[in-house]
């Protein structure tokens, strides 16, 4: 876990993100979320309720890579070219 000194914290809480934010402060942004979530929405820690959580960063994971990556790499495959060789590896493994 990333650790953000006082300043900066209380930086990102009343400024919100700025174009220098770090993928640290990201981090701490949403751990403090996580954090208040089991505090108040779910007082009783449980492996229920970290199961919870957990599922909830595994979508997000997957949703981030579904809007934002993989569009991104289509384009850098048009721009560039695909890996040599792999359209005709994908194209046997289809048949």
């Amino acid at each position: 876990m990333p650790y953000i000194d006082d300043e900066r914290r209380t930086k990102l809480i009343t400024d919100g993100f700025t174009y220098d934010s770090s993928s640290g402060e990201l981090a701490y942004a949403l751990w403090t979320v996580i954090q208040a979530w089991h505090q108040q929405a779910r007082q009783k820690q449980s492996f229920t309720t970290m199961n919870e959580v957990n599922g909830v960063l595994a979508g997000l994971q997957e949703e981030y890579y579904r809007r934002y990556i993989a569009p991104y790499e289509e384009t850098m495959i048009k721009r560039n070219g695909d890996i040599p060789l792999f359209p005709e590896i994908f194209e046997e493994s289809t048949k």
